[in-house]
């Protein structure tokens, strides 16, 4: 148990690592935000209103099938996954990662196509511009 115990002593950062690791996640979560939103101020003055709201609809529709398709499994992981790990058990943490990359990738497949057949049965209505 003492080894353990000295194992995870030697391996944890410091303070000092910790919070200069800390500053480089918020520097780049910043620029990530400031890229993002620069690029809508670009895709706006470019698109103008009506394209840029088509832009704007397209993209928000595209969010909420996202968050459909991960069905909350991005967070089951990160819930998950460590204590496997932890526990040493490399069957039960390849078999979560395995299923949720084929439930994952399964109802995107099921999501892209219900979208398309809506594009298309609505096309009369949905315009040109989208």
């Amino acid at each position: 148990m003492d080894e353990a115990r000295e194992s995870l002593k030697r391996d944890e950062p410091s303070g000092r690592a910790l919070a200069g690791r800390a500053v480089w996640a918020l520097g780049a979560k910043l620029g990530g935000t400031l890229a993002a939103f620069a690029l809508q101020v670009v895709l706006a003055r470019w698109l103008g209103k009506e394209g840029f709201g088509a832009y704007i609809l397209a993209f928000t529709w595209m969010g909420l099938a996202v968050l459909l398709a991960k069905q909350g499994l991005d967070s089951a992981a990160l819930r998950f996954l460590p204590g496997y790990r932890n526990q040493g058990d490399e069957a039960r943490e390849a078999a979560c990662v395995r299923s949720s990359r084929h439930r994952v990738l399964g109802a995107g497949f099921v999501l892209a196509i219900v979208g398309a057949l809506c594009v298309l049965l609505l096309r009369d209505r949905i315009g040109p511009e989208l």
